[in-house]
């Protein structure tokens, strides 16, 4: 099985177990791992947005109505800035929002290649993830799936 396929289902289900039940994907080639890995997440309902800024505002509102976590999905780079309004909005008013994107190689980035950003150190690792660092991180944070989702805020594992 291709790797980011292995890591995606191993993530989304994860979030599963943790009670995650909604997810707005915005489709992109980078994310289509997650986005298939949720697919196949029986119950999972999967709203579909081309438009990144309107899924972010619209998982906002989907996170407040139900007053449950709701999961974003896009790809790489710029698609990724265009869920940023909502993200405030989201911190501002204390709405858990998760949101996962795709990303290019590990030997593409810093190289200027097209929707290759960084975002924060959390989220561009400086060495290149390798499956036992992937599994490490994801028993590590496995406790906590088992807190509320208010209180299970974790940063994303260096890598």
């Amino acid at each position: 099985m291709n790797p980011n396929m292995e890591w995606s289902q191993l993530f989304v289900q994860a979030l599963v177990e943790a009670g995650l039940t909604a997810v707005c994907i915005s489709p992109g080639s980078r994310s289509t791992p997650l986005t298939l890995a949720f697919a196949a997440q029986k119950g999972m309902q999967i709203y579909r947005h081309l438009d990144e800024r309107s899924a972010g505002f619209f998982a906002l509102g989907l996170a407040v109505a139900t007053d449950r976590p709701v999961a974003l999905v896009c790809t790489s780079g710029t698609a990724v800035a265009n869920y940023f309004p909502a993200i405030v909005e989201a911190n501002m008013s204390q709405v858990p929002l998760l949101v996962l994107t795709g990303d290019r190689p590990h030997e593409l980035r810093h190289s200027g290649t097209n929707q290759t950003m960084c975002f924060g150190r959390w989220i561009c690792p400086s060495r290149k993830p390798t499956r036992r660092m992937w599994l490490c991180a994801m028993c590590k944070q496995r406790p906590c799936a088992l807190m509320p989702w208010p209180t299970a805020v974790a940063k994303v594992p260096s890598m």
